[in-house]
């Protein structure tokens, strides 16, 4: 309680003394004054993807609306209205109606309405030079040009040529080299001459002439595999993990075992070594030989404390003692790892720990439950333990704390930013938005960062509310509350997902919970793994759901649209529920890591071999999930339990106390 007290002390007087710094300062002749929590509600945001009505929109949004819904000629026709009337959003009309302009010349191969849009680029150039939109009206104007220049119709795309070639020279630098190419070619056509080619040099390769007189590279572990003689090989202490590396992320793990005893002595002595020794050891427990998995991970424990690879030894070894129902040595490994007070496992490993200090009737089993629920009660165990809990059900909610009021003042050309922002979410321009929205600077001080947060959450800007709000509560526990819950934990799309999610006889709770961890609802969400849109779909999937579902699509454009993305991920989801006959847990990790995997995984050992035909007890339900070789998919999988927990404490529904919670909670009987 004397903590708490603190946190909200330090929490108000923060927020004070930002507050007070904006009074000080010498305010200028503009500025955009926003009164929380007043203007929470009395700003009003518009989603075009979610409209009960088109009667009576602005004509901005009616005019977005066409592009929405690939009405593309129509929004040709009333774009340059809507730019001369408009001048504070000019750059990103004029990159919606190059959307438009893109489209018209793919699918209808028509010139005709080119030339308005060239002409309002030829007088607008300093569009291209700065603003949120830059990026975006820079890559349109190259895809056109491209077009142009490509197209079959030369009698009327060569009467853009001039144009187009002075526009490039103009601004030469927003350009690629593909169209830079293109413009000397034309150059070149009318003043031969002028670029003479440069003479090709050959470049002198002794290899090409001398023969190589050296041991054959090893390419993979066959001749460790059959018992050759490694001696004529070439053999690269780097290149022999990589191979190693390559043979683990194949899940071959008994070949690595096999081959572990020819291999020690290549690494024993080399900073690989700890690695070495933490895949052999996990390679044991995924196939069911903990004893020599605990020695493996031992070995690192004792001789390399200090190496990165300790954590995990200490983890593995408590899970490996869990699986064997040998608790007591469990809470030795997990006690150690949490006195280490390192972030990786500061959940998880301490979830654990508190399993065992509960399944060895040590006394400290109730304050550290307390504490653990205090800590992360948003959590996917936080929640488990306080479901399981008659006193902590309602925990979730406790203790709310009142959010004092505040001011913030946008000033200088952040100001302009949040004017078009503001206009852009208004006008159910969201994706627009969110690329301003990443030009404001966030609030400094905490309440004002946790009202921006709201905002952005009311403007459907769902990622950058829910990263803020998940920073603020690291740092402070006084924004627990249930309105916090619903602006990081929102029902958008709603109504789309119900529908789709009800044709295959799924829990739309599941849906929002897995679109909520893939993207945040972001509309235009794209991963290192080119994964897009709001389920997060790479390609091949894409087009192989599209194929099923006898849809036309351009990836990842239309994966962007919600009226795509959540019916085909929808599909997508269900077909693998299927797989593993609708059991949610295991159909999470196969959408994450691929299916193929996650089988292969499970059919390595006996205990893992149940899981999807048998009802677990409360520890195995959890444990094959900690166990799993991929970090990602581990965090994954838990992320979108915990959030269908949320999403059922939100809506005030009932929840099952049952380690098998999932199968009432996410799958509706049929």
């Amino acid at each position: 309680m004397i903590k708490r007290k603190a946190d909200l002390c330090n929490f108000i007087c923060l927020s004070l003394v930002g507050t007070a710094l904006i009074f000080l300062s010498v305010t200028p002749l503009s500025a955009a004054v926003l009164e929380f929590p007043r203007d929470l509600n009395q700003i009003k945001f518009l989603n075009l993807y979610e409209l009960e009505s088109k009667k009576k929109l602005h004509p901005l949004s009616a005019w977005r609306l066409l592009e929405v819904e690939k009405n593309y000629s129509e929004c040709l026709k009333k774009a340059p209205s809507l730019f001369q009337k408009n001048k504070k959003l000019q750059g990103w009309i004029l990159t919606v109606w190059g959307q438009c302009q893109l489209k018209v010349l793919e699918i209808q191969k028509d010139l005709k309405s080119f030339n308005s849009f060239l002409s309002t680029l030829e007088k607008n150039q300093e569009l291209l030079d700065s603003g949120p939109w830059k990026n975006s009206l820079q890559n349109l104007s190259q895809k056109i040009f491209l077009w142009i220049i490509n197209s079959e119709d030369k009698t009327r795309s060569e009467f853009f040529y001039p144009r187009i070639k002075k526009f490039i020279f103009n601004k030469y630098i927003s350009f690629n080299g593909e169209l830079k190419k293109w413009a000397h070619n034309q150059t070149e056509k009318e003043f031969p001459g002028l670029n003479p080619k440069a003479k090709k040099e050959e470049i002198f390769n002794p290899e090409n002439i001398l023969p190589l007189k050296a041991k054959e590279k090893l390419l993979n572990l066959e001749p460790f595999l059959k018992n050759q003689g490694i001696d004529s090989f070439k053999v690269d202490k780097e290149v022999l993990m990589e191979l190693l590396n390559q043979s683990y992320r194949k899940m071959e793990y008994q070949n690595l075992i096999q081959v572990s005893s020819q291999m020690e002595k290549y690494f024993q002595f080399t900073q690989s070594y700890p690695n070495f020794l933490l895949m052999l050891g996990r390679s044991h427990q995924f196939t069911g030989g903990y004893d020599k998995a605990i020695y493996y991970f031992q070995k690192i424990i004792n001789e390399y404390a200090e190496s990165d690879e300790t954590q995990e030894a200490l983890f593995r070894s408590g899970l490996v003692c869990m699986r064997l129902k040998n608790y007591k040595e469990a809470k030795r490994f997990f006690e150690t790892l949490y006195s280490l007070k390192l972030d990786k496992y500061d959940i998880t490993g301490r979830y654990w720990w508190l399993k065992t200090l509960e399944l060895t009737d040590d006394p400290r089993f109730l304050s550290e439950k307390k504490s653990f629920v205090f800590d992360f009660p948003y959590s996917y165990y936080g929640l488990k333990i306080q479901i399981g809990s008659e006193e902590e059900t309602s925990g979730v909610f406790k203790d709310v704390t009142k959010i004092p009021n505040s001011r913030w003042e946008v000033l200088g050309e952040v100001e302009q930013g949040w004017i078009r922002f503001r206009e852009l979410s208004q006008r159910g321009w969201l994706m627009e938005a969110q690329s301003e929205a990443a030009n404001i600077p966030v609030p400094t001080n905490p309440v004002n960062i946790y009202y921006f947060s709201v905002l952005m959450s009311k403007a459907f800007q769902h990622p950058l509310s829910v990263r803020l709000m998940n920073q603020l509560l690291e740092h402070t526990h006084d924004i627990r509350n249930l309105e916090m819950l619903k602006s990081i934990y929102p029902l958008t799309y709603s109504q789309k997902i119900k529908i789709e999610s009800e044709k295959y006889k799924i829990n739309p709770v599941l849906i929002m919970s897995l679109i909520r961890q893939e993207s945040a609802f972001g509309l235009r969400a794209l991963s290192s793994s080119q994964a897009a849109g709001l389920m997060q779909m790479i390609q091949p999937t894409a087009i192989e759901v599209a194929g099923k579902l006898k849809l036309k699509i351009q990836f990842p454009e239309d994966l962007y649209r919600p009226e795509i993305n959540i019916p085909m991920g929808v599909f997508y989801y269900s077909e693998v529920l299927k797989e593993f006959n609708n059991h949610v847990p295991l159909a999470l990790a196969g959408y994450n890591a691929g299916p193929h995997k996650i089988k292969t995984f499970v059919s390595l050992r006996n205990e893992t071999k149940m899981i999807m035909n048998e009802k677990l007890d409360i520890l195995s339900s959890d444990l094959w999930i900690d166990e799993m070789p991929w970090a990602e998919t581990t965090g994954y999988v838990k992320s979108i339990l915990r959030n269908s927990l949320i999403y059922h404490l939100i809506q005030g529904k009932s929840l099952s106390k049952e380690p098998d919670f999932w199968r009432d909670l996410v799958v509706i009987t049929q």
